[in-house]
């Protein structure tokens, strides 16, 4: 009896998928981990960069400042996406 009510459980299940719903949830959930691991590329970046212009690699002198505005965009972004 177990046996048929699993069995139910599963077509009911297999009914009820939506790839639409599929795709959104994965795409929320990349957008999610995306947010969550930004801050910690940025300020390694930041950190690289300010260490290559302190000892004068003049090409560098953005990089700090520039992996800084990419994490406010991707947190703007990230938030206006996911409320």
């Amino acid at each position: 009896m177990d046996t048929i009510q699993n069995f139910m459980n599963t077509i009911e299940s297999i009914q009820n998928f939506s790839i639409t719903h599929w795709i959104g949830g994965l795409l929320k959930e990349l957008l999610q981990s995306t947010m969550y691991v930004s801050a910690e590329v940025c300020i390694i970046a930041g950190l690289i960069g300010a260490i290559l212009f302190i000892f004068g690699w003049k090409k560098c002198r953005s990089v700090p400042f520039v992996s800084y505005a990419i994490y406010l965009i991707i947190q703007i972004i990230g938030g206006v996406l996911l409320g």
